[in-house]
């Protein structure tokens, strides 16, 4: 299934786009080895608001229920749905920039021991155009959760949205999602459904791969190893 725009979110890069992933050498050996791309659970990202709406837009969706006749405690499941959804997102992070860039070498590879896999929008279309998930890649819009709030009402919104801090990511997320047989009874319990911490998304190395650089942090002999 080839990448497809997001209709409701509307930010994908253009196809001469350059795009980095950084990872270590073990993530490069595997992606190497089994052809297939890691997606992470969004609670697993690290960012305790990871997947969180702003705190005006949780208020006003609670306010509004309230305006329907749920009682606090539906209003606050439906409110809810969102954390729910939690788990049935995968991402997977790159970096938007025509060069390579030293603040990404040491947030993802602080010891050096990595690489980074250069490509274009373009090549990512191609790489992912048989495998049978549904991928969205869209560009993270930075904002200030406190005062601000989504313009687009999507679930996926939530996913390409992070605190103003992190705008020096200049990040682009491949999503993709599973909908677990739960997923019902864990949105009216507000309980976590049943899915797996990650899913390895076939990609086709030859499209996607333009070039691999080594981290300039790298030990010598991972030059040799890598070449």
């Amino acid at each position: 299934m080839p990448v497809e725009e997001h209709k409701l979110i509307n930010n994908t890069p253009k196809d001469d786009a350059i795009l980095w992933r950084y990872m270590d050498f073990a993530k490069f050996v595997d992606l190497l080895a089994n052809a297939k791309m890691w997606y992470a659970r969004a609670d697993s990202l690290g960012d305790e608001w990871e997947g969180h709406l702003p705190k005006q837009q949780y208020e006003r969706e609670k306010s509004a229920q309230a305006l329907y006749g749920m009682d606090e405690d539906h209003a606050n499941i439906h409110a809810n749905l969102h954390q729910v959804f939690h788990f049935t997102k995968y991402i997977s992070c790159w970096h938007e920039s025509n060069t390579e860039s030293v603040a990404m070498w040491k947030l993802y590879l602080p010891g050096g021991d990595g690489v980074a896999v250069r490509t274009t929008m373009a090549r990512v279309r191609q790489a992912f155009a048989g495998a049978t998930e549904r991928i969205h890649f869209c560009r993270v819009t930075y904002c200030d959760y406190d005062v601000e709030t989504f313009k687009s009402t999507s679930f996926d919104t939530q996913y390409t949205h992070k605190r103003s801090m992190f705008d020096y990511e200049r990040e682009v997320r491949g999503m993709t999602s599973i909908i677990p047989s739960d997923l019902p009874n864990a949105w009216l319990s507000c309980t976590k459904p049943t899915t797996p911490p990650g899913i390895a998304v076939p990609v086709d190395l030859t499209s996607l791969i333009d070039a691999i650089v080594i981290s300039p942090f790298a030990p010598i002999f991972l030059e040799s190893t890598v070449s």
